[in-house]
């Protein structure tokens, strides 16, 4: 299990490079895979380093950088067999039975949210490893309390949004950050995060 926040080119080689390395079940983006609308070319190029890890499911949202609107390329594009997209503006959830497994996200259609989206899950099994992609965590954009977001039967939050990485909850609820900083103030570590999820 991979989970970072954004990719650029560089980024998307070495990302793809590891979750294929070290054989990975997800590859987690929890919003903001692009700093702004992506251009088609730039749809097509990361979708191609996805589809060189066809054993590595990747799932990921729009953030409000790269946020959905009617006319953008995500809309109507075709993602490789093992890229699952969450294009819908409420959190909806992607069951993986081989995995046990279900992952839910939802993407953003604009570029402020204030809205508490992941306050009332439903429909959570508690048999199933039941993963969050949260892109959020301030107050313009999805505020939540990963404590409340966990009680409700999630087993994992993949955070996304702040560009600084920390644990919310240890081992539970982990901002990633961006694999390199995506501007000159953005100093100290970054990177991805790794591990393996179970129930216990």
């Amino acid at each position: 299990m991979m989970a970072n926040h954004g990719v650029n080119r560089e980024q998307g080689v070495y990302g793809r490079a590891e979750a294929g390395r070290r054989q990975v079940d997800f590859l987690l983006i929890s919003g903001d895979l692009f700093h702004r609308q992506p251009l088609k070319r730039e749809l097509k190029e990361v979708n191609y380093l996805f589809s060189q890890i066809p054993d590595v499911k990747v799932a990921l949202v729009a953030g409000n950088h790269d946020h959905m609107q009617p006319k953008c390329y995500y809309l109507d594009f075709e993602w490789a067999e093992n890229v699952y997209f969450f294009k819908e503006e409420e959190v909806t959830g992607i069951d993986f039975p081989a995995e046990n497994v279900t992952i839910y996200g939802m993407s953003y259609w604009h570029k402020k949210l204030p809205k508490r989206c992941y306050d009332n899950l439903d429909g959570i099994n508690p048999n199933r490893i039941n993963i969050l992609l949260a892109h959020g965590g301030d107050d313009n954009h999805i505020p939540y309390s990963a404590n409340q977001v966990l009680a409700q039967g999630i087993d994992y939050i993949a955070g996304g949004h702040l560009h600084t990485g920390r644990q919310l909850v240890e081992d539970r609820a982990i901002i990633a950050g961006p694999l390199e900083p995506t501007e000159s103030k953005e100093v100290g570590p970054h990177g991805y995060w790794i591990g393996e999820i179970t129930k216990q």
